[in-house]
């Protein structure tokens, strides 16, 4: 007597192609604009220290924004513009930016122009 064994078979099968999806694999986000630390970086990292020790948590963010301010300013915006950019830029849950404070960052970023 002969027995058929397809339940099995129906599984393995079933397995191999009606399982879920695997994981999608994440896309990798953008670099960050690459900066580079020399000498007049360092000194607007330590004039924007002592303004704010916060302002320069993140090193590499606040090279870039400088580099924004700049391009604010180039682009011949007016400067209450420039010093709202300043504060949106610096701003976070450890830093407090107000217009005195935006005053001092938009001077220190400006030895980067």
């Amino acid at each position: 007597m002969r027995k058929l064994v397809l339940i099995p078979a129906a599984l393995v099968l079933l397995a191999a192609c009606g399982g879920p999806d695997p994981a999608p694999v994440p896309t990798p986000k953008p670099s960050p604009r690459a900066v580079a630390i020399g000498p007049r970086e360092r000194a607007y990292l330590a004039a924007l220290g002592s303004i704010d020790p916060g302002l320069v948590t993140n090193m590499g963010a606040a090279i870039v924004h400088a580099h924004d301010l700049c391009d604010d300013v180039a682009q011949g915006k007016d400067h209450a513009a420039v010093l709202a950019s300043a504060t949106w830029y610096f701003i976070s849950a450890d830093v407090s930016v107000d217009q005195a404070k935006a005053e001092k960052i938009l001077a220190a970023a400006e030895s980067l122009c």
